[in-house]
């Protein structure tokens, strides 16, 4: 091979790397145009469904996101209080009828969104069940509003 050839072989390689970057970076924006669509139209069809999902607090995650981003001490539930927490949610189901007032009582009790996901966290893996669901299937819309609204009024999290 020559210079001449090994030249045009690179540039070939190069006009391709750049049309599927391209190519990439195309497809990621649509991808988050037709996942906005589906947010709005899911808020549409469902809104108490897609108000849970997007309350970042019943994301068992959120804490170790926080803890990334804040520099100071969060204050945090002991992982057996969380289990408590937990416990007292899944108590309060029963095929005889949902006790809705304990689960308010659980939220009113938490004092911002991060120990809201801890106990998300711990209703998680106690139970092997997801809290959004297991509140989307439990509650009524209304009721779910009402823990919606208790969550909101939160703040995201507390700092030593």
């Amino acid at each position: 091979m020559n210079t001449k050839q090994i030249k045009i072989i690179g540039s070939i390689t190069g006009i391709g790397l750049l049309i599927s970057v391209y190519g990439n970076i195309v497809r990621r924006r649509k991808d988050k145009l037709a996942s906005k669509l589906l947010q709005a139209i899911n808020q549409r069809l469902n809104p108490t469904t897609a108000g849970l999902l997007a309350e970042k607090a019943f994301d068992i995650h959120y804490v170790e996101d926080l803890k990334d981003k804040v520099r100071n001490k969060l204050l945090l539930l002991k992982p057996d209080a969380a289990a408590r927490y937990a416990a007292d949610i899944h108590s309060s189901w029963s095929w005889l009828g949902d006790d809705e007032n304990k689960v308010y009582a659980v939220f009113r009790n938490l004092k911002d969104k991060a120990q809201v996901s801890q106990v998300s966290g711990a209703y998680q893996t106690n139970y092997k069940a997801n809290l959004i669901d297991e509140l989307n299937d439990r509650l009524s819309t209304t009721e779910v509003k009402t823990v919606l609204q208790i969550v909101s009024t939160l703040p995201d999290y507390r700092t030593l």
